[in-house]
């Protein structure tokens, strides 16, 4: 399971698929539920949105997100890990 946590809202998986044998690569694709918080501003609503990642040279995981009806919001993700 794919879980965010931020301030306005929390978002979980519902499904994910790796693709590993994609052109550009492994693919992780999946699509999510996203929660407002309560004090969330009132245009944000309940929504579904989709995912879809490609990981690259140094286990970094790039790509990008959208959600529909309603949001209509997309943007870039990029994923690396850190050591604590």
């Amino acid at each position: 399971m794919i879980l965010l946590s931020s301030a306005t809202s929390d978002s979980h998986t519902l499904t994910a698929s790796i693709e590993v044998h994609a052109p550009e690569g492994v693919v992780l694709t999946y699509q999510y539920e996203n929660q407002p918080k309560p004090g969330a501003v009132k245009t944000m609503e309940m929504h579904i949105g989709t995912a879809r990642l490609v990981l690259a040279d140094g286990g970094v995981l790039e790509g990008y997100y959208y959600s529909g009806r309603g949001r209509r919001e997309y943007g870039s993700i990029h994923l690396e890990r850190t050591q604590s």
